[in-house]
């Protein structure tokens, strides 16, 4: 049984969402789950050991948060969870949207969570950022049908104005991709 000093995973899952009063959750934020060369490129962390958390996901879900978002948040690393218990947790918080971020050796668990996201929830608006999307959005966008948009650059502000166009078109995730003036206009 979880102490109060080690809780269960369930407690740092709930903890990790704070949805809007009617309990909305506009996006969910997930680093995916992987091993630890799939995170950091490396094998061994050494002595040290641990988890370091994704900034970039806990800086937009902030930043969000901030701006009156319902917002998740999950570190499939940390939390030790599966792609099975992320797509159960989508099922059940039932956000209206998925950020996923990815460094280059995450991408491969990127893929398979959005492939397993968009298979079980195909109006799910999927999105990817984080350093791979980064250094080669071209290629993340082109390369994988999973992921509807890929947010360049700093993911604060983008993610803000991809979530007001989502909502303008009734949280539609096909009228919002059909919708290219629209989305032309949101740098990142």
């Amino acid at each position: 049984m979880p102490s109060p000093r080690h809780p269960s995973t369930e407690t740092l899952v709930a903890r990790g969402f704070s949805p809007r009063p009617d309990g909305t959750v506009d996006l969910l934020l997930v680093f995916p789950p992987t091993t630890v060369s799939d995170r950091y490129g490396k094998a061994s962390l050494g002595k040290a050991g641990g988890d370091l958390p994704p900034l970039g996901v806990t800086s937009i879900a902030a930043y969000l948060r901030r701006e009156g978002f319902g917002v998740g948040l999950l570190d499939g690393c940390a939390l030790g969870l599966s792609q099975h218990d992320i797509v159960r947790i989508v099922a059940e918080r039932k956000p209206r949207a998925v950020g996923l971020s990815a460094t280059t050796y995450a991408l491969p668990r990127s893929v398979e969570l959005a492939q397993a996201l968009r298979k079980a929830f195909p109006d799910l608006l999927v999105l990817l950022g984080g350093a791979h999307a980064n250094a080669v959005p071209k290629h993340a966008m082109e390369a994988y049908d999973c992921f509807d948009l890929v947010v360049h650059g700093e993911g604060e502000h983008t993610a803000k104005h991809v979530l007001d166009a989502f909502a303008a078109k009734g949280h539609d995730r096909r009228a919002l991709l059909e919708d290219a003036t629209l989305l032309s206009g949101i740098q990142g």
